[in-house]
């Protein structure tokens, strides 16, 4: 499909040759075995042969059960407790620096469980004087410090995280999900079924929505309950429970795996090295078409000069920010110059004001020198439209390395490469129809965030908030949290991308493509975009509601390849392997559907020409349902590559040296 990118108002730019959870989960018990009847049988005819059903979660009076309470990691008294009804209020206090990092300090109350099951708790109340004072339902593998754990959580002004330690001594993760809208009063339930640990919450105890899963290995026999921690030694928190149900068996509330293909592992690529002088890196190019230059900055210009001549170029970006009206176009020579610049003046549908790099040479914002929560901690877009930010590079930011706030819109970001700064490479808070495309982003990482949880919030690209932006020809790699985040957004469109190798270290999330979150009527499209090798999911829901993902591709991917519930639409996507999370998503012509198991890839090694593109011979091809993307043939192939299609033309169809040799060393620096 061939697009003008443009203004998103409906002005035009000049280009040339641009291409363009989750409902409720409410099972019935009759449901459930109906579903898993038909499938053992592969009909639904009523002449199908009966079939064992499988075997129904058992309801124990929690009264007869033995439960003990411990303080771990401090010492405190502690005397057992009895349970003498469902509906008995049980009050617990804690205290305790957390229940974190590799060792833990909590107040817990348990009982055993052998192999499956699940305790559902209501957490009536939680007082305390720390935001992250936490309550909920944890399975624990013993009563070490160290232990590995699962938790269910609500904290005092957080709300809840499903967090774990996967195997002793190791480092507390949060990866699986979270609810920052949760808060007491609410109903946790945490299953065990086999190696997957389910957490779930509902606001009335009928309907669940499912937070996340972890995959553990933990003993036959494990610890079950309640889990206060004050998060600060000494303090205490105090949380009150009730309508505590044990459950022993399994109630499907598991992930329901897919049959994999046997892909072949990705070759790791050598870690390219930083450039000693601002040279353009490998990436995605803009096809943004500069007009002739009406303002000059130079490293070796002066704040003084006019800034209208080559011969006579201003100093610094903030000068050059402070005179420029509608209609500018601003040469940057090439060179290095401070990111402190907030960019502050609007132009016009008509008359926009462009910033890019001195045609042949390159130019580098970079934040080495700044501290973070200063004034000069990153550039800022701050409520200014019409703006165009061309082929220039934003590094070593001390937080985000592009901010867009304050109602900026119908901004055009292209040809930008973001990397290395201390949170997302670019957040867009607040501000709308701004368009971002043609981008590399990676290697962002927040070594210090005011949680104190390395690596937990830098996303390749974070929309925490705005309404119609785009997304487009981006490749976002090795960012520590998602490489592109739709979060709190609406109507946010996500199109010919490329996420891969996110989630480094053990707080971030590592999701490729996330579209939505807080429970938001988020509206997000994501189509014709390619996830693979991060640690989470390829393409997930996450918390948002009213989402579309249309022939995307998911390789490779930690958990899932896509994970969606209720008021998801999955439709001509292509799993190459992985397991999928889809319960009450409607679902169109993908691969899964279709029976598609092996789709016949020319390759699985990133670095060839032919990654992730289909054979001649492929069942993904014409095997998709009507949709709004450009296609071949008599209907859509599966996946974001048409026949013949590969993933350097589908990021930058207007390289052709790109498009010629597969995804650059710079946009494939896998590392660790």
């Amino acid at each position: 499909m061939r697009r003008t990118p443009s203004y998103l108002d409906g002005t035009t730019v000049a280009v040339s040759n641009t291409q363009n959870h989750r409902k409720n989960i409410i099972f019935s018990l009759v449901a459930a075995l109906v579903v898993a009847l038909l499938a053992a049988c592969g009909q639904s005819t009523p002449g199908a042969e009966p079939q064992d059903l499988p075997e129904q979660p058992q309801l124990e009076d929690v009264a007869t059960l033995e439960w003990n309470s411990v303080a771990i990691g401090y010492e405190a008294d502690a005397a057992p407790i009895e349970l003498s009804g469902l509906d008995e209020a049980v009050e617990l206090i804690g205290s305790g620096a957390d229940i974190w990092g590799t060792s833990d300090e909590f107040f817990f109350t348990y009982t055993t469980l052998e192999g499956d099951g699940a305790l559902t708790v209501r957490l009536d109340e939680l007082s305390a004087s720390d935001g992250w004072s936490k309550a909920g339902v944890m399975i624990r593998d013993g009563l070490d410090a160290d232990a590995a754990n699962a938790l269910l959580h609500i904290s005092q002004g957080n709300g809840s995280v499903f967090q774990a330690r996967t195997a002793k001594g190791e480092r507390t993760v949060n990866s699986a999900g979270s609810e920052p809208g949760a808060k007491a009063p609410s109903w946790i339930r945490l299953s065990r079924e086999g190696a997957y640990l389910v957490g779930e919450l509902s606001v009335d105890g009928q309907a669940w929505e499912q937070v996340g899963v972890y995959e553990m290995e933990l003993g036959e026999e494990v610890l079950v309950g309640m889990a206060v921690t004050a998060h600060q030694p000494g303090g205490k928190a105090t949380a009150r429970f009730s309508d505590v149900k044990f459950e022993r068996g399994k109630a499907g509330r598991g992930p329901k795996p897919q049959e994999p293909t046997e892909p072949t592992q990705p070759t790791e690529p050598t870690q390219p090295t930083e450039p000693t002088e601002p040279t353009q890196p490998g990436g995605a190019r803009s096809s943004f078409v500069l007009p002739p230059a009406t303002l000059y900055v130079a490293t070796n210009g002066s704040d003084s000069n006019s800034g209208r001549s080559v011969d006579a170029p201003l100093r610094t970006l903030t000068k050059a920010a402070s005179v420029v009206r509608p209609g500018d176009v601003v040469y940057i020579r090439g060179g290095v110059y401070p990111i402190e610049v907030k960019f502050r003046t609007s132009g016009t549908s008509s008359q926009p004001i462009v910033w890019a790099s001195y045609p042949g040479e390159w130019a580098v914002l970079d934040g080495s020198d700044r501290r973070p929560y200063e004034d000069s901690d990153r550039m800022w877009v701050e409520g200014a439209s019409y703006n165009v930010f061309a082929n220039f590079e934003v590094r070593n930011g001390p937080r985000q390395g592009i901010y867009v706030h304050s109602g900026a819109s119908n901004n055009l970001f292209t040809g930008l490469v973001v990397h290395g700064n201390n949170g997302s490479g670019i957040q867009n808070s607040g501000a709308n129809r701004n368009r971002y495309e043609f981008l590399t982003i990676y290697d962002n990482f927040d070594q210090v965030n005011p949680k104190g949880q390395t690596g937990q919030d830098a996303d390749g690209i974070g929309m925490s908030s705005g309404d119609g932006n785009v997304i487009s020809h981006v490749i976002s790699f090795r960012n520590s949290d998602d490489g592109i985040d739709a979060w709190k957004s609406t109507n946010t469109i996500i199109e010919y991308s490329v996420s891969h190798s996110n989630g480094r270290g053990s707080h971030g999330n590592g999701n490729g493509f996330k579209a939505g979150g807080g429970g938001h009527d988020n509206r997000t499209i994501v189509r014709n975009s390619i996830a693979f090798n991060n640690k989470a999911v390829g393409f997930t829901q996450n918390s948002g509601r009213n989402i579309t993902f249309v022939n995307n591709t998911a390789y490779n991917n930690g958990n899932y390849a896509f994970l969606g519930h209720d008021s998801v639409t999955f439709r001509n996507n292509l799993a190459i392997g992985g397991t999928l999370m889809l319960s009450d998503s409607k679902q169109e012509n993908n691969s899964w559907n279709l029976g598609v198991n092996d789709a016949r890839i020319a390759s699985t090694d990133p670095k060839s020409p032919d990654f992730l593109a289909l054979r001649a011979d492929s069942p993904a091809i014409d095997a998709g349902a009507a949709a709004d993307v450009a296609y071949l043939g008599s209907a859509p192939d599966l996946g974001a590559l048409e026949f013949s299609m590969t993933i350097a033309q589908l990021v930058d169809p207007a390289n052709v040296a790109l498009a010629s040799a597969g995804l650059s060393d710079d946009q494939l620096a896998l590392g660790n």
